[in-house]
């Protein structure tokens, strides 16, 4: 149920800025919940799952899949997508 929650509000972010953006100020407000909710559910796989390295790699070639995409979508934009943001956070918890 969390994870609709997460996915939902990623779409009502991502659509605010695209579709409506006379809205974009309360759907955003509304998506930055999706952002902590993806961040949890990392260390959640990091706890869980069998294989940490693949874990790491899968979550690496998700991030260079999808960043070509973020660059279309957002070329003013000139920075990593949030994938990135959630592999580094999860390298520092392997870490420490």
């Amino acid at each position: 149920m969390i994870k609709l929650i997460a996915f939902m509000t990623m779409v009502i972010d991502h659509s605010a800025i695209f579709f409506f953006p006379e809205h974009e100020f309360i759907m955003r407000s509304l998506g930055a919940l999706s952002f902590p909710l993806f961040a949890y559910f990392i260390t959640q796989g990091m706890k869980y799952t069998k294989d940490l390295q693949l874990y790491i790699i899968s979550l690496v070639t998700c991030a260079c899949v999808t960043q070509p995409f973020f660059n279309v979508l957002f070329p003013d934009l000139h920075r990593l997508n949030d994938l990135y943001t959630l592999l580094f956070g999860l390298i520092i918890l392997v870490l420490s």
